[in-house]
């Protein structure tokens, strides 16, 4: 039983002020401005006599972001799970049911690979270990959690959960050992989730006749390694500036994630507190017990997703005659195998059946099915993840979202190193500001590297895998084990004092690309492959990042001095890196080849001739300049990349060949491929490029990576989730996400915002661009992606005095 009490506004901020008081020392956090309205009284519903082992309070503010206040770990998790499930109950249940493996049960075949896999490598076994063994106040915090789920879906029943799985039959109860193994396949995403397939298609071969293994280019396959966390759709830009950047001499961060705006990897924003222990705001994935990415009164940090590796595949020589034996140095090994049973429901007939199906281990871990190598009688591939072992996630996020200073925060990467697949960048009060990829990453020998890339420079099959986002190496051979280190996190893992770090006082950044350029004046070289390639061309998005942050070029004013101001409004500014280095080129090449252009490039030098050169709603030709370079990518270019100018190379615009202009023949196909979609080459982007909310066509502002735009939007997917995916429409363009009805957008930045620390503490202002609800109906779908289209910021309400004084203040308790 649970009961929701409806508090009298007033009353509450009362007891709220007295609660805080009595706890807390030291003084409070400021906020920017906020009105002081008296907030609506409502009704109090009844009360509970009996003694609840949970209680918390919920205090919803503008945009309906939730304030949990409890005096202990379980009352903590209970308010949050409790206001969760107010607004994404579905998709948590429906990833349960994920990570239990029960798609196929409830949902038909499409996904029985996946319930097997994560059946055959015990994602519920390892997670229910993983938990038994998390100190008392953890498991507290997530028994909690699961109970205020409960305590909800009670209290409303399957019938009455908003969104798009009210009255599912797969909705029920949950406990702390489904959250854990839904946090294990969180853990396990940019490693399991790619290679599912391809463990699920690892039979060995029935007989010795054929033997089709075999080195060979093949890329059908190998897109799973370019669309893990590390694909477009969870890409991200972070900035933490230093006092010699600021105008006021404090530190500031930005956190900008791009994740996709439906499905199982959006954020959840909330602000959780208990007194004088822990006061943490921010943003989580849809589930997760603590705050992802935020800040507190001492620090604030984002994360980007790393290009580092999360795992080696493995190349093993097989027995003849014996295809699950194979050969390990001067000896044989036979494989293992798991044989699981997974209910599969018939979608024509309604009926429900068991399936077995087996998956094969060699000592490293699953067996796959590789493009190119697949299972034949002399050769198949293996794999070892570096997160498979990885338990100290929570314990890793709980520190940082505890941590009351920069070393102390740093110390929860070093006592933890449980970071699965993103870096990290922070900024704290007192001065300092970190970058650092701490993700899992492989430990290998120097000799083992050494092969590898000597494999790779030869052009051999292991260049293949590694331009595909894959790490290959000679599984049969001990030399490319992994190496245990005493102070790694777990055996044959890049312990902490080995990740790249950088710590400064201008700025630090991350697009995205490997880690070696979190500064252009302090390139960090030397470190492992594993952690991504040093001295490769960045990308435009993160050239746009450096040259928005730099003092000559940048948007911190006359001065070079950052304010939040200027900071905030460079996050969202919308510059095109491509355009400010290349357009007055294309123009250039417009006036010389006059008469003899085709019209319609001539009408893409007029677009472009008015183009501000930005990604705004207003924009006019940015339409036709997002199709042109798509176009061209990386051919664009007249000169190539030279690792002592990472920002600004390659450069210039591409010449013509024998008498062929790939420049201005690119921008004739990109201005008629923007007609057949029905759009002239001067539409403003506010008339192209939108998000679909529930029928509300909401215009969005922002571009492509591709572009050199920091604030990417996209089309996206509902990832993992059985949510029915947003209509984006067919494409019309083989390279870009056009549509007859326009770009939509389904994808990018999510939990975006911008912090200083001043001397009255923390001040933020922030968007969630999809809102706090998943259910299409609410007003909190759609509330946010208006405010981001206007580009109007929300303060955040961190102190008492601006939650209190909020106008749109809903107070109420929460007990079970």
């Amino acid at each position: 039983m649970s009961h929701r009490i409806r508090i009298v506004q007033a009353i509450a901020v009362v007891i709220v002020f007295t609660v805080v008081a009595a706890a807390c020392s030291g003084s409070e956090s400021a906020s920017e401005p906020t009105t002081t309205t008296s907030p609506p009284t409502t009704t109090v519903a009844t009360t509970t006599t009996a003694g609840p082992q949970y209680q918390a309070t919920i205090r919803r503010t503008e945009n309906n972001v939730p304030h949990v206040l409890a005096n202990d770990m379980g009352s903590l998790g209970f308010g949050y799970g409790y206001a969760f499930s107010e607004d994404h109950l579905c998709t948590l249940a429906d990833m349960v049911v994920r990570s239990n493996s029960e798609r196929a049960k409830y949902h038909g075949p499409d996904e029985l690979d996946t319930d097997v896999v994560y059946k055959a490598v015990d994602i519920l076994g390892q997670s229910r270990v993983e938990f038994d063994g998390l100190d008392a106040e953890l498991q507290d915090l997530i028994r909690g959690y699961a109970a205020g789920y409960n305590s909800y879906l009670d209290e409303v029943g399957p019938d009455g959960v908003s969104g798009w799985c009210t009255g599912a039959e797969w909705i029920r109860p949950i406990d702390e050992y489904d959250l854990a193994a839904y946090y294990k396949t969180l853990t396990l995403r940019a490693s399991l989730d790619p290679i599912i397939s391809m463990a699920f298609g690892a039979t060995p071969p029935e007989s010795s006749s054929s033997d089709e293994s075999a080195l060979a280019p093949e890329t059908n396959g190998f897109d799973a390694f370019n669309g893990g966390a590390g694909s477009a759709e969870t890409a991200s830009n972070a900035w933490a500036i230093g006092p010699d950047r600021t105008a006021d001499g404090t530190t500031m961060l930005v956190g900008n994630p791009h994740f996709p705006w439906q499905g199982s990897l959006r954020f959840y924003e909330a602000h959780l507190t208990i007194p004088g222990k822990i006061n943490v705001y921010g943003a989580s994935l849809l589930g997760s017990p603590g705050i992802n990415i935020g800040f507190n009164d001492d620090i604030a940090w984002s994360h980007t997703v790393s290009a580092g590796h999360r795992f080696t595949a493995y190349t093993i020589d097989l027995v003849p005659g014996d295809p699950t034996s194979y050969v390990y140095g001067d000896e044989t090994r036979q494989m293992t195998s798991e044989t699981v049973e997974v209910e599969v429901l018939d979608p024509d007939t309604g009926v429900v059946s068991t399936e077995q199906h087996t998956i094969w281990f060699s000592h490293y871990g699953p067996i796959i099915s590789l493009p190119g190598i697949g299972w034949g009688e002399t050769l198949t591939a293996t794999i070892r993840d570096a997160n498979a072992e990885n338990d100290e996630i929570i314990p890793q996020f709980l520190d940082m979202n505890m941590a009351d200073s920069m070393d102390a925060f740093i110390d929860a990467h070093r006592n933890n190193q449980g970071i699965p697949w993103v870096n990290t960048i922070a900024a704290s009060a007192d001065g300092r500001i970190w970058y650092a990829d701490t993700s899992a990453t492989p430990n290998l020998s120097d000799e083992a590297i050494d092969a590898w890339l000597q494999q790779v420079n030869n052009g051999e099959f292991a260049k293949f895998a590694l331009d595909e986002g894959l790490v290959l190496l000679d599984g049969s051979d001990p030399m490319f084990e992994w190496v245990d280190d005493p102070a790694s996190r777990d055996p044959g893992v890049v312990p902490f004092d080995e990740f790249p770090q950088l710590e400064r006082s201008d700025f630090v950044f991350n697009a995205n690309d490997p880690y070696w350029i979190a500064n252009p004046d302090e390139p960090l070289t030397g470190f492992s492959p594993m952690h991504g390639r040093a001295e490769l061309q960045l990308s435009n998005r993160s050239r746009m990042n450096a040259t928005q942050l730099s003092v000559d070029s940048g948007d911190s004013g006359a001065d070079g001095l950052f304010t939040l101001d200027e900071l905030a409004a460079s996050a969202i500014g919308n510059r095109v890196y491509t355009a400010e280095v290349l357009v007055d080129a294309v123009l250039g090449r417009c006036e010389e080849a006059g008469e003899s252009a085709a019209l319609s490039a001539v009408d893409g030098c007029l677009a472009l001739a008015g183009w501000d050169r930005h990604v705004n709603l207003d924009s006019r030709g940015a339409v036709v300049w997002r199709e042109f370079i798509s176009r061209l990518g990386n051919d664009v270019w007249a000169t190539a990349f030279n690792p002592s100018d990472p920002i600004g190379s390659p450069s210039g615009l591409v010449d013509s060949i024998t008498g062929d202009d790939p420049v201005l023949a690119a921008l004739a196909t990109a201005v008629d491929i923007v007609r057949s979609a029905g759009f002239q080459p001067d539409t403003p982007l506010g008339e192209v490029q939108f998000a679909n909310r529930n029928g509300e066509r909401v215009p969005i502002h922002g571009g492509t990576g591709r572009e050199g735009v920091s604030n990417v939007v996209g089309r996206g997917s509902n990832g993992t989730s059985t949510e029915p995916d947003i209509d984006l429409g067919e494409r019309v363009a083989e390279t870009t996400n056009l549509t007859r009805e326009g770009y939509s957008i389904a994808n990018g930045t999510s939990f975006i915002y911008a912090l200083e620390f001043t001397e009255q503490g923390p001040v933020a202002r922030a968007f969630l661009t999809y809102g706090e609800s998943g259910d299409l109906t609410s007003e909190h779908y759609i509330d946010q992606t208006r405010r981001f289209s206007e580009k109007d910021w929300r303060v955040i309400a961190f102190t008492e005095d601006a939650i209190s004084a909020d106008p749109t203040l809903d107070t109420y308790e929460v007990t079970g």
